[in-house]
């Protein structure tokens, strides 16, 4: 076991309102840490969609739920190459429709270490329910 941490930082330029590009670049070059030797990654918050949003309805198809492609194709780099990855991302939560700026640690054995949620509608103090 090493004595070091190795880290893998990834820091995007986020491409505003433009998920399939930023989705297609996190995963690449998380892909790259990794097979790097890093143990651990964090990547830009927010990454996938950018911020600056003024409403509920112009979020909502930057949003991503837990089972989403983005933390799947995270969730596979981790699972394969034994290491965690810190991603946030909008997240709608399924069962409740609540949008969230959401952080999530995904583990060597494809586990989410856990979700750490911040309501957007707090955020702006303008209800989007």
């Amino acid at each position: 076991m090493s004595r070091f941490l190795k880290l893998g930082l990834v820091h995007l330029e986020v491409q505003y309102k433009q998920p399939q590009a930023n989705r297609a670049d996190l995963l690449a070059l998380n892909r790259e840490a990794a097979g790097r030797g890093a143990h651990l990654i964090l990547n830009t918050e927010l990454a996938l969609s950018g911020y600056s949003f003024l409403s509920r309805e112009d979020i909502h198809k930057y949003t991503e739920t837990e089972t989403g492609e983005t933390l799947a194709g995270l969730t596979e780099i981790a699972r394969e190459h034994k290491t965690y990855i810190g991603i946030g991302l909008a997240e709608r939560d399924e069962s409740t429709g609540i949008y969230y700026n959401s952080a999530f640690v995904l583990g060597p054995e494809g586990e989410r270490r856990f979700p750490d949620r911040v309501d957007f509608e707090l955020l702006l103090r303008d209800p989007w329910k």
